[in-house]
C-alpha cells in the first residue's frame, strides 16, 4: 500500500494518475524458473536466460547444469 501511494504522489505531480491495475496470478514454481535461470552479463547489462534465452556460448555440464565458464555475451565475447 506505501508503494502504491507513493506512486500515486508521483505521477499527481506530473498531472498524471493510474487508470488500470492488472494483477497476474502465477505458479510460484514458474515465478522461481524464470527468476533463478537469469544471467546479467555485468559489463553490457545485457540479460540472458538459461532455458528461454541462453547466451549461443552456453555449454551444459554432465548434470545438464549450465556451465558457468561458457555464460560468454553473445555481442562483446566477455564473460
Amino acid at each position: 500500500l506505501t508503494q502504491a501511494q507513493a506512486l500515486d504522489q508521483m505521477l499527481a505531480r506530473q498531472g498524471e494518475s493510474v487508470s488500470t491495475v492488472m494483477a497476474f496470478e502465477v505458479d510460484d514454481k514458474v515465478l522461481e524458473e524464470r527468476v533463478c535461470g537469469r544471467w546479467m552479463h555485468k559489463t553490457s547489462g545485457r540479460s540472458y536466460h538459461v532455458k528461454f534465452a541462453p547466451p549461443q556460448s552456453m555449454q551444459l555440464g554432465e548434470d545438464g547444469k549450465p556451465l558457468p565458464e561458457t555464460m560468454i555475451d553473445d555481442e562483446t565475447g566477455e564473460k
